[in-house]
């Protein structure tokens, strides 16, 4: 665990480091309600995606709004590629856009209008309308989201489990 929290802090440049690892500390945790199987390499990892954006905004401080934006979606994709989960750095910046709906659920078609918007500042995380379902359908397959009936709800924490290779 402190060596997946050692691997992003290495990926960041940020002046108050202490702060973030206090943060991912709180973020990502071993797995106490699951066993660990006899064939897994690690233990089961849950990572409280509720606490990691509630707290957030205490640790980037010292950014700009537009510029604490783009280094928390770029913090995100970092925690997924040391987690080894194949999410876009766009696909994070949807969940970053919806990490404050809470129990208010939004649409496919009000999402995307509402993200048109933010892409006009924050260019590099655009994804095309035609594939922005299939984008919403990868979230829900890795359990970032939960998409039924064209609602769109963000879970509070994921478990992730690690196999071996084979």
């Amino acid at each position: 665990m402190q060596e997946i929290i050692e691997n992003i802090l290495s990926k960041v440049e940020l002046e108050n480091e202490e702060k973030l690892r206090i943060h991912l500390e709180r973020s990502l945790r071993i797995s106490t309600d699951t066993f660990k199987s006899t064939y897994a390499t690690e233990d089961n990892i849950v990572f409280k995606v509720e606490v990691f954006f509630k707290t957030l905004q205490n640790v980037l401080t010292e950014f700009k709004a537009d510029v604490r934006t783009t280094f928390g979606v770029n913090l995100l994709s970092l925690i997924f590629e040391e987690l080894g989960m194949e999410i876009e750095p766009a696909e994070c910046f949807i969940l970053h856009h919806i990490r404050n709906l809470g129990k208010f659920r939004v649409r496919q078609d009000n999402l995307y209008k509402e993200l048109q918007v933010e892409w006009k500042t924050f260019k590099g995380f655009e994804i095309e309308e035609s594939d922005f379902s299939y984008t919403l359908k990868n979230l829900m397959r890795a359990d970032l989201i939960e998409y039924r009936r064209k609602n769109i709800l963000i879970n509070k924490q994921i478990i992730i489990r690690f196999k071996p290779e084979s």
